[in-house]
């Protein structure tokens, strides 16, 4: 089994911590800080694009970042445009909308 870093952050605010500054690394700013971070970071952001079939934007030019923003846990403002809502729970199941 390959490790996984949320066996050890094991509550929701030190997730939602990790996934905020993996995507404040996708910012173009912090690109000449850490190369190899910011390609994490906007190959996370990537992915997100990917997995919801939009178009991912040709760069990530601004990102904000703000956590448990009314009642969101995180809230990832790309480029001044999109908004990415991450939810992560823990020790939950999915449910219905019905």
């Amino acid at each position: 089994m390959r490790p996984n870093l949320f066996w050890y952050a094991t509550s929701e605010l030190s997730q939602d911590a990790v996934l905020c500054w993996l995507l404040s690394w996708a910012d173009k700013k912090q690109e000449s800080q850490n190369p190899i971070l910011h390609k994490v970071g906007t190959s996370f952001l990537d992915s997100i694009y990917e997995n919801a079939k939009v178009k991912v934007p040709a760069s990530y030019e601004n990102i904000e970042i703000r956590q448990q923003d009314g009642g969101i846990d995180i809230l990832c403002i790309v480029n001044g445009d999109t908004a990415i809502i991450i939810e992560d729970k823990t020790g939950t199941n999915p449910t219905s909308a019905d």
